[in-house]
């Protein structure tokens, strides 16, 4: 069954608007990560929350492109909580580093030697650069 030359165009004008959508689909995927993170954020600060770092984590995990760093966010809760903070940074770490570059972060140049306190604030700056990486900001 061979298509028509209307059909092929029908087709192919198809194809056309859903590429052109895809950017904005995903710009609407991302603006709904984002605000879902900002209300984990902002319940997490309220007086009184309960809202745990576990649910918090997952509930910012889809601002990232990585899909290693979603994966590190969404299992917080499955390291031991000693090791819950560190965890999650070099998985993120190892998604962000290569594309990033070093100078992204102390995550990145010199992981081996951050104190625990320190590490948290590299974690800081790598979130920061992913953020910028994968939302243009």
């Amino acid at each position: 069954m061979s298509l028509s030359a209307v059909d092929l165009m029908m087709r192919r004008s198809a194809m056309t608007l859903l590429l052109c959508a895809l950017p904005v689909l995903a710009c609407r995927t991302q603006e709904a990560a984002v605000e879902q993170c900002l209300k984990a954020v902002n319940d997490a600060r309220a007086e009184g929350s309960d809202v745990s770092a576990g649910t918090l984590a997952r509930r910012c995990a889809d601002v990232y492109a990585s899909a290693g760093c979603q994966a590190a966010h969404r299992d917080f809760d499955r390291a031991p909580v000693e090791a819950r903070v560190s965890t999650l940074a070099m998985a993120c770490a190892k998604a962000y580093c290569p594309i990033l570059g070093r100078d992204a972060s102390k995550l990145c140049s010199e992981p081996d030697r951050l104190s625990v306190v320190a590490l948290g604030v590299a974690f800081i700056d790598l979130r920061r650069a992913a953020w910028r990486h994968d939302l243009g900001a």
